[in-house]
C-alpha cells in the first residue's frame, strides 16, 4: 500500500532581485510556497517507511520598475535572506509573474 502526501515546508517573502547573467536587471518582491511530496510506504511487516520527493517552488514574482521578466532567459532570483534560484516565467498579470523553477537550480530550502 502506498499513498502521497504534500507538505508546504517554507513560505518564503520579501524583496529580493533578479540578475541575468551576473547582472541586477531587476528589484522585486517575491511570495513562494516551497513544497515537498512524500511517498508512504507500507512494509510486510506493518510498519511504514516515508521516503520523500523532491522539493519544488511556486510563487509570485512583482517588479519593481517595470522590467518585463517574461522575455528574458537565465534569470536568478536573489532572496532577502541571500539564497538564489533559477526561474523561468510561466505566466504574467500585470507586473506580477507566476514562475517555474528551473531543473538543476535547487530550492531556496
Amino acid at each position: 500500500m502506498q499513498s502521497d502526501q504534500s507538505r508546504i515546508l517554507e513560505k518564503p517573502y520579501g524583496v529580493g532581485t533578479v540578475t541575468q547573467n551576473g547582472v541586477t536587471i531587476s528589484q522585486v518582491s517575491y511570495d513562494l510556497e516551497v513544497t515537498q511530496t512524500y511517498r508512504t510506504f507500507r512494509t510486510h511487516s506493518g510498519s511504514n517507511i516515508e521516503e520523500p520527493g523532491v522539493p519544488s517552488v511556486s510563487g509570485t514574482i512583482t517588479s519593481k520598475d517595470e522590467v518585463d521578466l517574461s522575455k528574458k532567459e537565465n534569470l536568478i532570483l536573489h532572496l532577502a535572506d541571500g539564497r538564489t534560484m533559477g526561474f523561468l516565467v510561466e505566466s504574467r498579470f500585470d507586473r506580477s509573474w507566476r514562475f517555474l523553477v528551473k531543473k538543476g537550480s535547487g530550492t531556496p530550502a
